[in-house]
Protein backbone atom coordinates (compact mmCIF):
# COMPACT_ATOMS: atom_id res chain seq x y z
CA UNK A 1 0.00 0.00 0.00
CA UNK A 2 2.53 2.40 0.84
CA UNK A 3 4.78 1.55 -1.90
CA UNK A 4 1.85 2.52 -4.39
CA UNK A 5 1.46 5.57 -3.02
CA UNK A 6 5.13 5.93 -3.26
CA UNK A 7 4.69 5.35 -6.97
CA UNK A 8 1.35 7.17 -7.92
CA UNK A 9 2.52 10.05 -6.31
CA UNK A 10 5.14 11.06 -8.91
CA UNK A 11 2.47 10.57 -10.95
CA UNK A 12 0.08 12.95 -9.90
CA UNK A 13 2.86 15.82 -9.50
CA UNK A 14 4.00 15.13 -13.02
CA UNK A 15 0.99 15.91 -14.23
CA UNK A 16 0.30 18.62 -11.66
CA UNK A 17 3.14 20.48 -12.68
CA UNK A 18 2.54 20.06 -16.64
CA UNK A 19 -1.04 21.92 -16.01
CA UNK A 20 0.32 24.53 -13.84
CA UNK A 21 2.86 24.94 -16.61
CA UNK A 22 0.67 25.08 -19.29
CA UNK A 23 -1.43 27.81 -17.44
CA UNK A 24 1.37 29.89 -16.66
CA UNK A 25 2.99 30.27 -19.96
CA UNK A 26 -0.19 31.44 -21.88
CA UNK A 27 -0.13 33.96 -24.69
CA UNK A 28 0.23 37.83 -24.05
CA UNK A 29 -3.31 39.91 -24.51
CA UNK A 30 -4.14 42.88 -24.89
CA UNK A 31 -1.71 45.91 -24.04
CA UNK A 32 -2.36 47.52 -20.50
CA UNK A 33 -1.92 51.01 -20.82
CA UNK A 34 -2.26 52.41 -17.52
CA UNK A 35 0.40 49.69 -16.20
CA UNK A 36 3.10 50.56 -19.47
CA UNK A 37 2.67 54.45 -18.69
CA UNK A 38 2.81 54.05 -14.74
CA UNK A 39 5.94 51.53 -15.33
CA UNK A 40 7.34 54.22 -17.70
CA UNK A 41 7.88 56.92 -15.38
CA UNK A 42 10.94 55.24 -13.92
CA UNK A 43 12.51 55.45 -17.37
CA UNK A 44 11.88 59.23 -17.78
CA UNK A 45 8.24 59.18 -19.18
CA UNK A 46 9.45 57.31 -21.92
CA UNK A 47 7.54 53.48 -22.74
CA UNK A 48 10.50 51.49 -22.99
CA UNK A 49 8.92 48.19 -22.15
CA UNK A 50 4.86 47.92 -23.12
CA UNK A 51 3.06 45.90 -20.13
CA UNK A 52 0.23 43.54 -20.88
CA UNK A 53 -3.10 41.94 -19.35
CA UNK A 54 -2.16 38.57 -19.19
CA UNK A 55 -5.60 36.13 -19.00
CA UNK A 56 -6.09 35.02 -16.02
CA UNK A 57 -5.20 30.97 -15.56
CA UNK A 58 -8.43 28.99 -14.93
CA UNK A 59 -8.01 25.62 -12.86
CA UNK A 60 -8.11 22.67 -14.57
CA UNK A 61 -11.50 20.60 -13.71
CA UNK A 62 -11.08 16.48 -13.97
CA UNK A 63 -13.12 14.33 -14.11
CA UNK A 64 -12.54 10.80 -13.73
CA UNK A 65 -14.40 7.47 -14.67
CA UNK A 66 -13.38 4.25 -13.88
CA UNK A 67 -13.89 0.57 -14.26
CA UNK A 68 -14.45 -1.40 -11.06
CA UNK A 69 -15.90 -4.74 -12.32
CA UNK A 70 -14.46 -8.17 -11.78
CA UNK A 71 -11.89 -8.28 -15.15
CA UNK A 72 -9.92 -4.92 -13.44
CA UNK A 73 -10.43 -6.36 -10.28
CA UNK A 74 -6.59 -6.11 -9.53
CA UNK A 75 -6.32 -3.21 -11.26
CA UNK A 76 -9.58 -1.63 -9.95
CA UNK A 77 -7.54 -1.22 -6.57
CA UNK A 78 -5.05 1.10 -8.68
CA UNK A 79 -7.23 2.58 -10.20
CA UNK A 80 -8.75 3.79 -6.80
CA UNK A 81 -5.86 4.73 -5.25
CA UNK A 82 -5.22 7.16 -8.17
CA UNK A 83 -8.67 8.88 -8.27
CA UNK A 84 -7.72 9.32 -4.40
CA UNK A 85 -4.25 10.67 -5.60
CA UNK A 86 -5.67 13.10 -8.14
CA UNK A 87 -8.62 14.10 -5.42
CA UNK A 88 -5.22 15.55 -3.24
CA UNK A 89 -3.72 17.06 -6.29
CA UNK A 90 -6.17 19.08 -7.88
CA UNK A 91 -9.00 20.61 -6.40
CA UNK A 92 -12.06 20.13 -9.31
CA UNK A 93 -11.99 16.77 -9.56
CA UNK A 94 -15.04 14.54 -9.86
CA UNK A 95 -14.64 10.55 -9.55
CA UNK A 96 -17.19 8.05 -11.06
CA UNK A 97 -17.12 4.53 -10.57
CA UNK A 98 -18.93 2.16 -12.66
CA UNK A 99 -19.76 -1.67 -13.28
CA UNK A 100 -22.52 -1.95 -15.56
CA UNK A 101 -23.89 1.49 -13.79
CA UNK A 102 -22.63 4.26 -12.63
CA UNK A 103 -22.34 5.94 -9.67
CA UNK A 104 -20.62 9.68 -8.73
CA UNK A 105 -17.96 8.71 -5.70
CA UNK A 106 -16.57 11.95 -5.32
CA UNK A 107 -17.45 13.01 -1.81
CA UNK A 108 -15.89 9.16 -0.80
CA UNK A 109 -12.81 10.39 -1.82
CA UNK A 110 -12.91 14.30 0.38
CA UNK A 111 -11.93 14.37 3.75
CA UNK A 112 -10.65 11.04 3.53
CA UNK A 113 -6.95 10.42 5.88
CA UNK A 114 -6.73 7.02 4.94
CA UNK A 115 -7.45 5.37 1.07
CA UNK A 116 -8.93 2.26 2.74
CA UNK A 117 -12.16 3.23 3.95
CA UNK A 118 -12.71 5.77 0.79
CA UNK A 119 -12.28 2.18 -1.30
CA UNK A 120 -14.72 -0.16 1.11
CA UNK A 121 -17.09 2.86 0.91
CA UNK A 122 -17.01 1.97 -3.06
CA UNK A 123 -17.56 -1.41 -2.39
CA UNK A 124 -20.38 -1.38 -0.47
CA UNK A 125 -21.93 2.09 -1.07
CA UNK A 126 -21.95 2.88 -4.38
CA UNK A 127 -24.40 2.04 -6.93
CA UNK A 128 -22.51 0.69 -10.03
CA UNK A 129 -24.46 -2.56 -10.55
CA UNK A 130 -27.73 -2.38 -12.61
CA UNK A 131 -28.65 -5.80 -14.46
CA UNK A 132 -25.98 -8.94 -13.78
CA UNK A 133 -22.43 -6.92 -12.45
CA UNK A 134 -20.54 -7.64 -15.93
CA UNK A 135 -18.73 -4.69 -17.44
CA UNK A 136 -21.54 -2.54 -20.06
CA UNK A 137 -19.52 0.55 -21.17
CA UNK A 138 -22.30 1.41 -23.12
CA UNK A 139 -24.84 1.66 -20.16
CA UNK A 140 -22.58 3.31 -18.23
CA UNK A 141 -21.42 6.13 -20.56
CA UNK A 142 -25.52 6.60 -20.86
CA UNK A 143 -25.75 6.87 -17.20
CA UNK A 144 -23.26 9.44 -17.32
CA UNK A 145 -24.42 11.56 -20.44
CA UNK A 146 -27.86 11.70 -19.34
CA UNK A 147 -27.06 12.82 -15.13
CA UNK A 148 -23.21 14.75 -15.59
CA UNK A 149 -22.10 15.15 -19.49
CA UNK A 150 -24.19 18.61 -18.85
CA UNK A 151 -21.05 19.12 -16.37
CA UNK A 152 -18.72 18.81 -18.89
CA UNK A 153 -16.69 22.36 -20.15
CA UNK A 154 -14.12 23.53 -22.14
CA UNK A 155 -11.82 23.34 -19.19
CA UNK A 156 -12.74 19.53 -18.21
CA UNK A 157 -10.33 17.01 -18.66
CA UNK A 158 -12.04 13.40 -18.82
CA UNK A 159 -9.87 10.53 -17.97
CA UNK A 160 -11.79 6.97 -18.15
CA UNK A 161 -9.81 3.73 -16.82
CA UNK A 162 -10.57 0.37 -17.36
CA UNK A 163 -9.95 -2.63 -20.03
CA UNK A 164 -12.67 -1.68 -22.29
CA UNK A 165 -14.35 -4.89 -22.30
CA UNK A 166 -17.77 -4.64 -23.08
CA UNK A 167 -19.12 -8.39 -22.57
CA UNK A 168 -20.84 -7.96 -26.31
CA UNK A 169 -23.39 -4.82 -24.67
CA UNK A 170 -23.57 -2.40 -27.08
CA UNK A 171 -20.67 0.27 -27.28
CA UNK A 172 -22.76 3.54 -27.30
CA UNK A 173 -19.74 4.87 -28.31
CA UNK A 174 -21.31 8.53 -29.51
CA UNK A 175 -21.43 9.25 -26.17
CA UNK A 176 -17.71 9.21 -25.72
CA UNK A 177 -18.10 11.72 -29.27
CA UNK A 178 -20.57 14.18 -27.65
CA UNK A 179 -17.80 13.75 -24.54
CA UNK A 180 -15.11 14.96 -26.86
CA UNK A 181 -16.68 17.33 -28.37
CA UNK A 182 -17.18 19.06 -24.42
CA UNK A 183 -14.17 18.33 -22.87
CA UNK A 184 -10.81 20.00 -23.44
CA UNK A 185 -9.19 16.46 -23.29
CA UNK A 186 -10.29 12.90 -22.73
CA UNK A 187 -8.02 10.49 -22.07
CA UNK A 188 -8.58 6.71 -22.40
Amino acid sequence: MVALRRAIWPLTRKLAVRLARKRRHGRKGPLDFRRTVRHSLSYGGVPAEPKFKYPKPSKPEIMVIADISGSVAAFARFTLHLVYALNNQFSKVRSFVFIDGLDEVTDFFENVDDITEAIHRVNTEADVIWVDGHSDYGHAFEIFDERFAKDIGPKTTVIILGDARNNYHASQSWVIKNIEDKARKVFG
